[in-house]
């Protein structure tokens, strides 16, 4: 095993620094450094962010736009605010150059920068002792790291309460499916069974005033390959995004773009049956697309790749039974507008005043067509008569009444119009 002193060094400050100040390892997914740099995060610390290399942070502006890069995708993913990031690297070198957002520590034995560094860590700079059996001090640095790392993080550890959203909509898709598929073999027609389940169905939207549908189509499944096909679409970027984003941004994008793929679909198609979350996973994906740009982790080939697997799957679900491109079209829209509105970049300033005002014109200009054009097409009679049917047999009969009498006025402001 070739192992150097700089090297050992990096690890026995990168240990020092855990025991002492309670930072974690952070895994960068960075292959062409990965050996290079050590990378720690504590969020209750002055520098919650320190990355530990045996060269200069500043040799170059390829290596300054990396770091920085680095800097803000961790400080957007963890929502957390990171002044500057600080580089300690085992050298004597000094940094060529120096960047406002990057602090720099040089530090050998026998050496140190003249550095504010000292008050903050000040047993730092008498840290580095002559090493007498390179191998052995390595593993026992490495033993310390990995055992203080997993201690950090037990400590750490979520708690239920902080599970990502994600896993809960999964759970809420899953217990619909199954209820969809039991309401379909009772009443012996999956699609009746999707509808009452809460599938976008316009003649319930727009004769019995069921507006919820335009939201709750987006959990209701009937087919396995569909829900399975968008569960792992969601499985893949929903914890990701959930932690860029925080829990509260992702779920109102997941949200309002099943709502906005409804609208589309209202706006754009005559009467149908339409459900499944592949608008929500379309809008999630298009917030991951604004974030990859935002970040520049669009140069990143592991992102790529990850917008490759989502893409193929969406796709796929396109073609589908039951599966809208209407709505697709809506989710996505509505997750650029949400990426667009809560990004943090000062250059995007203006883009975002200018996308909540677009995303207003757009909602009027979806009512005004649903208004102007309803595009009411063909009435399934049957299939609104077994909905009341099983209604009633549900014991929801002033529902049932409700819903015929609501349905009868409906066709005959259909009918009046053709």
């Amino acid at each position: 095993m070739d192992i150097n002193n700089k090297q050992i060094y990096s690890f026995q400050v990168a240990s020092y620094l855990m025991k002492e100040y309670g930072y974690e390892v952070l895994r960068i997914r960075n292959e062409q450094r990965a050996e290079e740099e050590i990378w720690l995060l504590s969020e209750s610390q002055v520098f919650p962010l320190i990355r530990i290399t045996p060269y200069s942070a500043l040799s170059d502006r390829y290596e300054i736009e990396r770091l920085m890069n680095t800097k803000y995708s961790v400080s957007h993913a963890l929502d957390i605010d990171i002044p500057k990031l600080l580089c300690i690297h085992i050298s004597e070198e000094e940094p060529a150059q120096y960047h406002e957002a990057i602090e720099e520590y040089c530090m050998e034995k026998g050496y140190q920068s003249s550095h504010e560094l000292d008050d903050i860590f000040p047993k730092l700079k008498t840290l580095l002792k002559d090493i007498k059996n390179p191998l052995a001090e390595y593993r026992k640095v490495l033993k310390e790291i990995h055992e203080t790392n997993k201690v950090t993080r037990e400590r750490n550890k979520p708690k239920l309460k902080d599970l990502p959203w994600t896993y809960s909509i999964i759970i809420l898709c899953t217990a619909v499916f199954v209820l969809a598929l039991l309401a379909g073999k009772k009443f012996n027609d999956s699609v009746l069974g999707g509808i009452l389940l809460g599938s976008y169905y316009k003649t319930l939207i727009l004769g019995n005033h069921e507006y919820w549908r335009l939201l709750t189509h987006g959990f209701v499944h009937t087919e396995f390959f569909h829900i399975f096909m968008n569960l792992y679409a969601l499985y893949s970027i929903g914890p990701t995004l959930e932690k860029i984003y925080g829990k509260k941004k992702f779920l109102i994008t997941l949200l309002v773009s099943i709502v906005s793929g409804g609208l589309f679909i209202l706006a754009g198609s005559h009467n149908e049956v339409s459900l499944g979350l592949s608008g929500g996973i379309y809008g999630l994906f298009a917030l991951l697309v604004i974030y990859a740009f935002e970040s520049g982790a669009i140069k990143n080939q592991r992102v790529l790749r990850t917008f490759g697997t989502v893409l193929v799957i969406n796709v796929i679900i396109s073609f589908l039974p039951s599966v809208s491109l209407l709505g697709h079209l809506g989710g996505f829209v509505a997750g650029l507008f949400c990426g667009i509105i809560f990004s943090k970049k000062d250059e995007w300033k203006t883009l975002r005043g200018n996308c909540k005002i677009a995303s207003v014109l757009l909602l009027a200009l979806v009512a005004v067509i649903v208004i102007r054009d309803p595009k009411y097409g063909t009435m399934y009679v049957g299939t609104d008569l077994q909905y009341v049917n099983a209604l009633r047999e549900l014991d929801l009969r002033w529902f049932a009444n409700l819903t015929e009498k609501n349905l009868m006025k409906y066709y005959q402001i259909v009918g009046g119009m053709r």
